[in-house]
């Protein structure tokens, strides 16, 4: 059965991006299509994601017959009017054999193409490892530099929990969410909030315990993590003080480790009552934003920290009473390079804004056609606020057409709206239901990664397509011109 895993950034904003502005409207879009590998092996899993220009870095898991092997590739759109390029399948875990039991990996992007891979593999315990008997688990991350190759795996540390988050910033600094852990006699132990990193041109992962982070057993969101252009980190955690969860946040930086002068790290809410970890986002040049939700009187509202500067004071704001949302992945923040923040909840059709260095937030409603209440909607949300979506998911039941929108975020119109026409108006063409990742750059380039058994995607001269037999990775290029 394949597991889609997202990606880490998105847009390059997972840590480090430059440049990059709106989309122009356009007549029609360029559709190109790029077989990514073409193997008899099945795909098992993959992860995608995007720089600015528009390169899309694929990690993906496939059986070579004896092992699942961790590959990765690199698509790239041509200039103008050209199609896609693609290198080959490349093996990444060599030394460090992936783990295909557990499947857990992630990937990142910065905004200039450099990429790093997080994957885990099972190996003997040791007596140094967070029990000493049996298999653990380990981690190891590999990096690919924006005009290099893949560099052979870093042992990033042994966890007694699956790692999956990760993040890359342009200068090569790599951050790692680390579950690290405190020994209790010779097998026991106790998980322990961490991170790892490691800047660019050091060999090993440093690494840092935060004991003092207490989880809350109902917290569904340990903790989040941000890390910006200059190395500079910051970790957010949900923790128990005296009975009460409350929203603890801790700065670093890549060459100095965290703070340890102050080891209970900063409180960021007032709260009397348990707060509820909504997210943390990170603009290149240090701006944060924080979301929780707190008790306030005899309302629960939606809190924010924001830090306009990496060593300034953190800005607490109400921002409102959130609404109600069921529908996954529908909540979308980004963080502009200029440190001005944009929210999407695209389950309401609501947006929230607020410019770098200002004490007020605008809240606005989106046009309907940014956020159809299909159950295949994926979306994908670049830096700068522009949206791109489909009917496209993986899971959906119905309505999985492959019509696909963009929206011009500066402008609050529509680049292309969802539209049944034949064309530009489909991912493929043609409308066909088949799922995949959405991504989209700062330049207005969009690619949709989609698993499935064509040979050849189906096209409006061949509607059908050609179907083969292996899962194979298919790269669909959307260049709003």
């Amino acid at each position: 059965m394949l597991s889609l895993l997202s990606a880490c950034g998105g847009g390059g904003g997972g840590g480090d991006a430059g440049g990059g502005g709106s989309p122009v409207p356009i007549d029609v879009a360029q559709i190109d299509t790029q077989l990514l590998e073409s193997s008899t092996g099945d795909i098992v899993s993959y992860a995608a994601d995007i720089d600015d220009s528009g390169r899309v870095v694929t990690v993906f898991s496939q059986s070579n017959g004896t092992r699942v092997e961790l590959k990765a590739t690199l698509a790239t759109p041509g200039a103008g009017n050209a199609g896609p390029t693609v290198t080959p399948p490349e093996v990444i875990d060599a030394g460090a054999n992936f783990d295909s039991t557990a499947s857990n990996y992630a990937l990142s992007m910065s905004g200039n193409g450099n990429a790093v891979a997080l994957w885990e593999r099972s190996a003997p315990c040791t007596a140094n490892t967070y029990t000493t008997s049996g298999n653990c688990r380990y981690i190891y991350a590999a990096r690919r530099p924006a005009a290099g190759v893949w560099e052979a795996p870093v042992l990033v540390g042994d966890a007694p929990l699956p790692v999956t988050g990760v993040v890359i910033n342009n200068a090569g600094d790599v951050m790692v969410a680390w579950p690290g852990w405190a020994r209790s006699g010779t097998d026991g132990y106790t998980v322990v909030t961490g991170v790892a990193w490691k800047p660019n041109g050091q060999a090993a992962f440093e690494r840092q315990l935060f004991s003092s982070i207490v989880l809350p057993t109902s917290s569904s969101v340990s903790s989040g993590f941000t890390l910006d252009s200059a190395g500079n980190m910051v970790l957010v955690s949900p923790s128990l003080r005296n009975g009460v969860a409350h929203m603890v946040a801790f700065r670093g930086r890549q060459v100095e480790r965290f703070d340890v002068t102050n080891p209970e790290g900063e409180q960021l809410d007032t709260a009397v009552a348990n707060v509820g970890f909504e997210g943390i986002w990170s603009g290149v040049n240090g701006h944060v934003v924080v979301f929780w939700q707190q008790l306030v009187g005899t309302q629960v509202k939606r809190m924010a920290a924001v830090l306009d500067t990496p060593s300034g004071d953190w800005a607490r704001t109400d921002v409102g009473v959130p609404q109600a949302r069921s529908m996954a992945d529908r909540a979308k923040g980004v963080v502009s390079d200029a440190g001005n923040f944009t929210w999407y909840d695209l389950e309401n059709c609501t947006a929230l804004r607020r410019t770098a260095g200002s004490s007020s937030w605008q809240a606005s409603s989106l046009s309907a056609g940014v956020c159809p209440a299909s159950s295949s909607f994926v979306s994908a949300v670049s830096r700068t606020g522009d949206v791109m979506g489909a009917l496209a998911s993986a899971t959906s039941t119905g309505g999985n057409t492959g019509q696909w929108m963009a929206y011009d975020s500066a402008t609050n119109s529509f680049i292309q709206p969802f539209t049944a026409d034949v064309g530009e108006g489909f991912l493929f063409g043609v409308p066909r239901p088949m799922g995949g990742r959405l991504l989209l750059s700062e330049n207005g380039v969009g690619a949709f990664i989609t698993a499935n058994t064509y040979d050849a995607l189906p096209t409006v001269a061949n509607p059908l397509g050609v179907t083969g037999s292996a899962l194979n990775l298919w790269a669909v290029y959307v260049k709003l011109l």
